[in-house]
């Protein structure tokens, strides 16, 4: 038995049935403005309707997701940049060199005076105790924003009242505003080791800030691998 036909859903269909060349959202919004039911009676009549919008649906929501996922991958790659730019060094007027570490043992009662020693280029503030095992660590550690003149005095202090430095800590594992000396934080991956020949050189007065730590940088890029157990495996601290 034939069913009849709405006269609206005669004109979806026609509207469709003539038009089947032109868009899906030219038929939607054509259909919209005549004020037609739902896409529901229109799958009811068999014009075939709510199966084009319900891929227009599909394809609008693949769309949202290309969209947010092309936007979601611009900002990573913004905040990759933003994190690899080192920011510019605030100046130690204002915000001073932080001096920490262990002198050793054996200089335990001539400690005051030797605090005020380190600090004797203004612009720092200290947090030196004796080592308690006796010999320090032979490790320092220089920020990237401590001054020339400041790291190379604590360094000639460094080699008077400690075992001596014969490891650097690279910069990334370190505040900017930051000097360690005879520490012990560090792991041997995050260090390297350095000849008297080479703390000779950063100790040259006439290195600027700039050339300075570039030196410093250059002696301090770790080894690819590290020695454990009697095996060498890949250094993971590795920076690059």
């Amino acid at each position: 038995m034939r069913r009849d036909i709405p006269g609206k859903e005669k004109r979806r269909i026609k509207s469709v049935r003539k038009a089947p060349h032109l868009p899906i959202v030219y038929h939607i919004r054509r259909q919209t403005r005549l004020g037609l039911e739902s896409p529901g009676a229109a799958r009811n009549a068999g014009s075939g309707y709510g199966a084009m919008k319900g891929s227009l649906v599909t394809y609008q929501s693949g769309l949202k997701r290309v969209v947010m996922a092309v936007g979601l991958m611009c900002w990573m790659a913004g905040t990759a940049q933003a994190a690899d730019a080192p920011k510019p060094c605030e100046a130690v007027e204002t915000k001073g060199v932080k001096v920490e570490g262990y002198i050793s043992k054996k200089f335990r009662k001539q400690k005051r005076s030797i605090i005020k020693e380190f600090g004797e280029m203004g612009h720092t503030r200290t947090a030196i105790r004796p080592y308690p095992m006796g010999e320090t660590a032979k490790v320092i550690g220089i920020g990237r924003c401590v001054p020339a003149y400041i790291a190379q005095h604590v360094m000639a202090k460094a080699l008077k009242y400690t075992s001596g430095i014969e490891s650097l800590v690279n910069q990334t594992f370190l505040h900017t505003h930051w000097f360690g000396i005879g520490t012990t934080t560090f792991d041997e991956p995050s260090q390297q080791l350095v000849t008297p020949e080479q703390v000779k050189q950063l100790m040259d007065p006439a290195l600027g800030d700039e050339e300075f730590h570039k030196l410093y940088r250059e002696f301090s890029i770790q080894d690819d691998t590290v020695p454990y157990f009697g095996s060498t495996p890949k250094n993971v601290k590795k920076v690059k």
